[in-house]
C-alpha cells in the first residue's frame, strides 16, 4: 500500500474501447464489457493508492469514436 501523505502515482491505463464486429448487437455488447474492464482496473488501482488515467472512459462522453477527425483528437 502506498503512502497516503505523498501524491499518488499516475498510471496511464489503456484498453481497448472501440468494437471490432460488425453486427450491431455485438457492438454494444463489446462497447459495455470494455467500459467494465476498464472501470475495473481503474478501481483497483485506486484502491492501491494509485492515480488511473484512462482518458478513452471520459473522452467517448464528448467525442466520437466513428468520426475520425474526433478519434484523431482524443488520441
Amino acid at each position: 500500500m502506498k503512502d497516503k501523505s505523498k501524491e499518488p502515482t499516475k498510471v496511464y491505463v489503456c484498453s481497448p474501447h472501440r468494437p471490432v464486429s460488425a453486427d450491431q448487437e455485438e457492438r454494444k455488447l463489446e462497447i459495455a464489457t470494455n467500459r467494465k474492464r476498464v472501470i475495473n482496473a481503474c478501481k483497483l488501482l485506486t484502491i492501491c493508492g494509485y492515480l488511473p488515467m484512462a482518458p478513452h472512459l471520459y473522452f467517448t462522453q464528448f467525442l466520437s469514436d466513428d468520426a475520425p477527425e474526433q478519434r484523431e483528437e482524443g488520441m
